[in-house]
């Protein structure tokens, strides 16, 4: 079984380029937006639609076309697409860090595909973002 992982310090996150890529494959468009504008420094908050590859920090990938410009994103559920999906083993998240390679990888993030028996019961473990797979055991404190 193969598990994408973060190896390096920092933690797992998608680019906003894969991001698109993996929730196409899932058969979901994804808009990106941008915050530019901040009310602690006094600006009009917006945000501003952006092409994937932007390299900015603050991407909001949203499922949901807002327009070239909002000033707010509505508190809405499901209206934000996880840039840290949860099933590591996703064949759509494997295919997609396979393709981008570095493309793929979020802010502070390295990703890496490890390869782990199929028959075993495993967890991602981290320090400080790094991550490790383990199999699962019990324990006690």
């Amino acid at each position: 079984m193969e598990v994408v992982i973060n190896d390096d310090f920092g933690g797992f996150s998608l680019s906003d380029i894969a991001v698109q890529k993996y929730y196409k494959l899932k058969g979901k468009e994804v808009f990106l937006y941008e915050q530019v504008g901040y009310s602690f420094r006094g600006d009009d908050v917006k945000y501003v639609k952006v092409e994937p590859g932007s390299n900015s920090h603050f991407i909001l990938p949203l499922f949901v076309d807002l327009g070239d410009v909002v000033s707010e994103i509505p508190n809405s559920k499901g209206i934000l697409a996880d840039s840290r999906p949860k099933n590591r083993s996703d064949p759509d998240l494997i295919k997609v860090v396979r393709e981008l390679g570095g493309v793929a990888n979020g802010t502070f993030a390295s990703l890496k595909i490890v390869e782990i028996p199929d028959d075993i019961d495993y967890q991602i473990e981290e320090y400080d973002g790094k991550e490790w797979t383990s199999e699962v055991h019990k324990t006690w404190s």
